[in-house]
C-alpha cells in the first residue's frame, strides 16, 4: 500500500516542479509565440529564439531581403572568405548592389584589437589591405581588396562595445 501511495505523490510534486519552472521547451517556445505575436500586431515579420531559460538569444526582423535584430545569422550566400567574427553581435544585415552585403555588429573588443584581428583574418583569406586609419578619435577604418571586390570596415566606439561595420562588394 505505500508504495501504491508514493507512485501518485511523486507523479503530482514533479508535475508541480514542472510548471512552476515554466515547462522548459515549452516554455520557451510560449515566449517566443508571445514575442513574435506582439510583433506581429504592430506589422513586424520578426521571428525570436528563447532559451530553455526563457532569455532571448536571437531576434531577427525581416524587412525585404535586409536583417535588423539580435545574434542574426549571416546571409546563406555571405562571401566565406570575409571574415565576421562569431564572438560579434550581429545586430543588421543588408544586401547591397554588385552581390554585396553591409553587416553591422558589435563586439565588446577594444577597437585596436578589432582591427588587428580582421587584418589577420582578411590576409589569411587572400585580401590586401588597401587602407587604415583613424579619421577622428572614435573611429578606425580598414580596407581591403581581393580580385574585383572590396572591403571595408568601420570600427566606432559605442559606449562600452564598439559598432563595426562591414561592406562588402564587387568594385565599382
Amino acid at each position: 500500500m505505500k508504495k501504491i501511495f508514493k507512485t501518485p505523490i511523486v507523479g503530482v510534486a514533479s508535475a508541480v516542479l514542472l510548471v512552476a519552472c515554466g515547462g522548459g521547451d515549452d516554455g520557451a517556445k510560449t515566449k517566443e509565440k508571445n514575442i513574435e505575436d506582439a510583433a506581429k500586431a504592430h506589422g513586424i515579420d520578426l521571428d525570436a529564439t528563447v532559451d530553455a531559460k526563457g532569455d532571448t538569444e536571437q531576434l531577427e526582423i525581416k524587412q525585404g531581403a535586409g536583417r535588423i535584430g539580435k545574434n542574426l545569422n549571416l546571409p546563406a550566400d555571405f562571401p566565406e572568405d570575409v571574415f565576421i567574427s562569431p564572438d560579434w553581435n550581429v545586430m543588421g544585415t543588408t544586401p547591397v548592389p554588385s552581390g554585396g552585403y553591409s553587416i553591422q555588429s558589435l563586439s565588446g573588443d577594444e577597437a585596436d584589437v578589432i582591427v588587428k584581428l580582421v587584418r589577420e583574418k582578411m590576409i589569411a583569406e587572400g585580401w590586401n589591405e588597401i587602407s587604415a586609419d583613424s579619421p577622428m578619435p572614435q573611429m578606425s577604418r580598414i580596407g581591403f581588396e581581393k580580385d574585383d571586390r572590396m572591403a571595408s570596415f568601420n570600427i566606432m566606439e559605442n559606449g562600452a562595445m564598439r559598432m563595426v561595420q562591414m561592406v562588402t562588394m564587387t568594385k565599382p
